[in-house]
């Protein structure tokens, strides 16, 4: 699976994105706007995301010590048509020279149902502008 995605600063507080995912069968897009609540060493924010077969509320957290940043964004939307929770927490490195890697785990429940717990993980390079 891939993931593409643009962001663009309305004022200080404001992010809005938009994403695009896709694998060998599917390929999907939305967009989600966050607020930034507080930002400096330790950031926390309030997120909505719509998509063509999604929609989610999350709040992300982060903690900023020099070039490692450890984040969580425990977030409630879709899976399908059933109410999912979702726990996503990860380890972003870098920027060095526009580039930065990230490594995340989640864990999601379809449904709230024991049977559907899954654990995904998941690597990333981006490049920011």
């Amino acid at each position: 699976m891939a993931q593409a995605w643009w962001s663009t600063r309305w004022g200080k507080s404001w992010l809005s994105t938009v994403l695009f995912g896709f694998d060998q069968s599917a390929a999907l897009g939305g967009w989600a706007l966050r607020r930034d609540l507080v930002q400096s060493r330790f950031s926390a924010s309030a997120e909505a995301e719509v998509g063509a077969l999604w929609a989610a509320l999350s709040v992300p957290v982060s903690v900023r010590l020099d070039q490692v940043q450890p984040y969580c964004a425990p977030r409630l939307g879709t899976w399908g048509s059933a109410l999912s929770g979702f726990l996503p927490c990860g380890l972003s490195l870098g920027p060095w020279q526009g580039f930065s890697v990230r490594g995340e785990a989640e864990l999601s429940w379809a449904d709230f149902e024991y049977y559907n717990r899954r654990l995904h993980l998941g690597l990333a390079v981006s490049q920011q502008w």
